[in-house]
């Protein structure tokens, strides 16, 4: 059984595990890596099924989410209707605002798959990081130091290596779901190496990191409903601006954020609007709020199942 599980009720029948055992007196350093790559490869294929059921679900509302917050900051003038009198002479110059955007415009303008974009990238990221942070963790719990604070420290360390080493597969699953410019009709691969040319694979890291820190409660399930659902609305802030850097680099977000906050005082909009709404960025908050609730109601229910499954197998088995 693995030392970090991803469950968001723990089974009573599970033994509390023990980290005071050195690995020289368990496996080799050879023997501990192999056995890390093993459990790698089974904990990927295992996050890869569990999170791509869990996110095809939710993937219409993080494609919604996305495009609104990336219109709020486009920058590309609008088009503009001329009209012209009977001589030729143009005589009214007409600002054509951009289209709204909802699921029926995006299901009219490019079929039924956009929105699903992105899908395959996210579920590939969320599943490296989760796995490759379990088999860290599982290398270095074998090691000493294993009180409180190294066991958080080793925690965290595993979570950010992996978080920055799949930061690129977040950036290009991103941009497939804003649809920008060369992310559209595009297979993972060719994303990344569009991001990688473009030197903007790592764009947003920073504030990426912080984020993938602030929820390890809620990613690992040390949070449950409502506590997780409250934990991650209350991230919102830092959740948009790390999405804003990923699309249009950290400059241009800065410059689009301030933008937005002078507007937002204009109006007289109070803390709370400016930082959870914003001007345009108020239906953003409400999709990332069914988003969220929608995959932990979904995660708590199959965990549930899981743990009850697990517990009915343990029974029979010390009955027999």
């Amino acid at each position: 059984m693995s030392a970090f599980q991803n469950t968001g009720i723990t089974p009573q029948y599970s033994p509390e595990p023990s980290f005071d055992v050195g690995y020289e007196e368990e496996l080799s350093p050879v023997e501990l890596v192999a056995a890390a790559s093993v459990e790698l490869l089974f904990e990927f294929i295992s996050k890869y099924v569990t999170l791509g059921s869990l996110y095809s679900l939710s993937q219409p509302l993080l494609v919604l989410k996305t495009r609104i917050q990336y219109r709020t900051v486009q920058s590309a003038p609008t088009p503009r209707i001329q009209e012209l009198d009977d001589e030729g002479n143009e005589v009214v110059q007409e600002q054509r605002p951009l289209p709204p955007i909802s699921w029926r415009r995006i299901r009219h303008d490019e079929g039924n798959g956009a929105l699903w974009n992105g899908l395959h990238a996210r579920v590939l990221h969320q599943a490296l990081w989760r796995a490759g942070s379990i088999s860290m963790m599982e290398i270095l719990l074998a090691f000493p130091g294993n009180n409180v604070i190294g066991i958080l420290a080793k925690s965290v360390s595993s979570i950010m290596l992996f978080a920055s080493l799949t930061h690129p597969l977040d950036v290009v699953s991103h941009r497939m779901m804003a649809g920008c410019a060369g992310y559209t009709n595009c297979g993972v691969y060719q994303g990344l190496v569009t991001a990688l040319k473009e030197d903007t694979a790592y764009e947003g890291l920073n504030t990426q990191l912080l984020l993938s820190t602030l929820s390890i409660p809620v990613r690992f399930g040390y949070f449950n409903l409502p506590a997780g659902f409250l934990w991650m609305v209350g991230l919102f802030p830092l959740e948009r601006k790390a999405t804003l850097q990923k699309l249009c680099g950290r400059r241009d977000a800065e410059v689009a954020m301030s933008r937005l906050s002078r507007e937002g005082a204009q109006q007289k909009r109070g803390w709370f609007r400016r930082m959870y709404g914003g001007p345009g960025f108020s239906r953003g908050f409400s999709y990332y709020c069914y988003m969220v609730g929608i995959e932990l109601t979904i995660a708590m229910v199959s965990n549930a199942f899981a743990d009850a499954f697990l517990q009915a197998v343990q029974e029979l088995e010390d009955g027999n």
